[in-house]
């Protein structure tokens, strides 16, 4: 599939190829954004792993700057939020809660798994391969919170996507609006009981942490864009209002509040703005980029194997390499790399798997 083709893909040819679909369509602001999303994480790893190699002197001003970077988890959970109402509701039919854990565990877990396997063998190879407990192992294969990170660090997210797949499959069998409100106010509700009661317990803490709200506010975002026909100024307001926080919450102290609020708030702005904007007027620049989010998913799994590779490279080699040529080096490898990997594995081994749990049809039989 080329990249000129997402405009005219199907819908379920879209959510084979983990692409939000819309009326037949591709999203292509989504999938840009999806792009942004995993390289500004990139980068952020980027520039705290390789700043003791570099042998740069982090200064605090960098260090701060470079942590806006995190901005793309929270850019994440909101397009998940959206993405999987406008899948779940975006098309004719009932939803089906095990038809859709079916769709997210063959999303998520295959390719995870393909690059667990890959750090479990590069790290051993470098002999720093993390010593697991046959529970951690299990644990951290399944995406449990306090597991998830143990060989992935990245992959606690993950541990998020999975709890909010399994909140959502349960609750929008609702329908879509009666859904959308009792999910926003389960998770509102359980946040409310984290603030009283602090659990400590990694999934306690996870079923009741203020980021559940981002994945609330891209499912709003979704319904939102999808039933009404907004203006293209909303779209320009809101993308300003987004950027505008981003700003605040960088002179404001963005440790000073939480960060489904600092970062929360202004990312799903910032996707309702790219989606009206693209409901509202030509998309060309988006249509071009937009292939660069198909492999997203791969670039946020295999970035830290990358920077873990070129850290062993330089240590073996005695090399101090200028910060600023490291960090563009390895991101664009990542791209690179990310790229190649979703077009020669993943994306082939996720449209077999999507076949193979897909409902067939029944041939009617002749009258």
């Amino acid at each position: 599939m080329t990249p000129a083709e997402p405009a005219t893909m199907s819908k379920a040819e879209a959510v084979a190829e983990g692409r939000p679909s819309s009326g037949g369509m591709t999203l292509h602001s989504i999938q840009c954004m999806r792009f942004v999303a995993a390289t500004v994480v990139v980068i952020y790893h980027a520039y705290i792993s390789f700043v003791p190699a570099a042998l740069a002197a982090p200064t605090v001003g960098a260090a701060y700057a470079f942590g806006f970077g995190k901005v793309g988890v929270h850019i994440f959970f909101v397009i998940s939020g959206y993405i999987m109402y406008l899948t779940s509701f975006g098309r004719p039919g009932r939803f089906r809660t095990g038809q859709f854990f079916l769709r997210r565990l063959v999303r998520i877990y295959p390719i995870y798994w393909i690059f667990v396997a890959l750090y479990l063998a590069v790290t051993a190879m470098l002999g720093i391969m993390p010593l697991l407990s046959p529970m951690q192992f299990a644990g951290m294969l399944a995406l449990a919170p306090a597991s998830a990170p143990l060989v992935i660090g990245p992959a606690w997210t993950l541990s998020y996507e999975i709890y909010f797949y399994f909140v959502f499959g349960i609750i929008m069998i609702l329908g879509a609006l009666r859904g959308t409100i009792a999910l926003t106010l389960v998770f509102v509700g359980s946040i409310a009981v984290g603030m009283v009661l602090h659990p400590a317990h990694p999934l306690a803490a996870m079923a009741t942490n203020a980021l559940l709200l981002e994945f609330c506010m891209g499912v709003w975002v979704a319904r939102i864009t999808t039933r009404y026909a907004l203006p293209r100024g909303i779209g320009w307001a809101a993308v300003a209002s987004a950027l505008v926080l981003y700003g605040a919450g960088l002179a404001w102290g963005y440790d000073r509040a939480p960060s489904a609020i600092v970062w929360g708030v202004p990312s799903a702005l910032l996707i309702a703005g790219m989606v009206v904007l693209e409901q509202t007027g030509r998309s060309g620049l988006m249509r071009r980029l937009s292939w660069l989010g198909d492999s997203s998913y791969v670039l946020y799994l295999c970035h830290i194997l990358l920077i873990t590779l070129v850290l062993a490279l330089l240590r073996t080699m005695g090399l101090a390499v200028p910060l600023a040529l490291l960090m563009i080096a390895t991101t664009v490898g990542a791209i690179v790399f990310a790229a190649l990997f979703h077009a020669a594995i993943e994306r082939p081994l996720t449209a077999l798997l999507h076949r193979a749990i897909s409902p067939r049809r029944r041939p009617v039989a002749a009258a």
